[in-house]
């Protein structure tokens, strides 16, 4: 099988995870969420069916609630794929809809370069690949293949970790990359977001020389030369593999820079960090002491480290009268 060659991006921002995990061995957190008890389902909207051979697809754009006082929110899609009596369920929030819609397009982009893989080939993308130890490597969630030659091409779904394939015959990956582009449109339409997460603005912010600028293609920079940082495009850290998993809550590192900070000065520096809880009443979550580091430049920025509970979080910094605030959802 041959699969689209792109450029990967390690950050502190991605999960470290060993390649001997195990692929597909856990359940997608929309599905953990949706097996939960007291999870519903509170709209849904059917944007494709496919019926062919014996085989077929519904993709089914849905939010799933929980019964809490103040109700958690999961958008997404349901993908329900059969075949001869073989069944598979697959559930993907707007993360990894996105991230799946990115490798069918790296499918179609690789087939316009190379062309088709041929009679007995196939063509994957990176982001399916269990090689590259993905942190998403473990979930049960949607892999795609494209195979055959120009008069004979297929599309291959099949839920990771599972023997089962399901083969549409004259179906391209831009086909279902579309499909799933309606789907998270008509969720942003229809349904307004659980959680208003900073977004990267229209124009971005780049720090000027001779700071770092090299963010990869999952992240951005946010702020001002007063006070910025670095933050993920999707708005959300997901407990699955963080450190504290178990102890309830995230555990990151958040890091500032701001021109003129001197670290010999300040080698501890007075910068104060604190989340706010925007989805239901709550403690407020302060960070631990600051200290002066560098990253990969010679030019100092200030790092502090927090524990923050699932839900959506509103983080404020503080520091030489400058403030920074943005809003992130910590999910499961």
């Amino acid at each position: 099988m041959r699969f689209a060659i792109g450029t990967v991006f390690c950050c502190s921002l991605l999960a470290a995870v060993t390649s001997t995990q195990s692929v597909g061995s856990e359940p997608s957190p929309m599905e953990a969420f949706a097996s939960r008890q007291g999870v519903r389902t509170t709209w849904s909207n059917e944007i494709a069916r496919w019926q062919q051979d014996g085989t077929g697809l519904v993709l089914v754009a849905i939010v799933l609630e929980d019964d809490a006082r103040l109700a958690r929110k999961i958008r997404g899609v349901e993908i329900d794929l059969t075949s001869d009596g073989v069944k598979d369920q697959v559930y993907l929030d707007e993360r990894a809809t996105e991230r799946t819609r990115s490798a069918l397009k790296e499918i179609s982009d690789a087939v316009a370069l190379t062309g088709m893989p041929g009679v007995s080939g196939c063509t994957g993308a990176k982001e399916s690949w269990p090689g590259y130890a993905w942190p998403w490597n473990k979930y049960h969630e949607l892999n795609v293949n494209f195979c055959g030659d120009s008069k004979n091409s297929e599309l291959v779904l099949y839920g990771r970790g599972k023997p089962e394939s399901f083969h549409f015959s004259g179906r391209t990956p831009n086909i279902l990359a579309e499909i799933l582009a309606t789907a998270t449109e008509i969720l942003k339409q229809q349904v307004p977001e659980a959680c208003p997460v900073t977004k990267p603005p229209a124009q971005p912010f780049v720090p000027a020389p001779p700071y770092w600028t090299n963010n990869g293609p999952d992240q951005f920079w946010y702020g001002t030369e007063s006070l910025w940082t670095l933050l993920g495009v999707d708005g959300v850290w997901h407990m699955h593999s963080n450190v504290s998993e178990n102890k309830g809550f995230y555990t990151t590192k958040l890091t500032y820079w701001q021109r003129g900070f001197d670290w010999r000065k300040e080698p501890e520096p007075a910068l104060t960090v604190n989340a706010k809880r925007l989805d239901r009443e709550a403690p407020i979550v302060a960070a631990d002491p600051a200290n002066a580091v560098f990253v990969t430049t010679d030019k100092p920025a200030m790092m502090t480290g927090i524990d923050i509970p699932i839900g959506c979080w509103e983080i404020t910094a503080r520091h030489s009268g400058h403030s920074l605030s943005f809003v992130v959802s910590v999910e499961p």
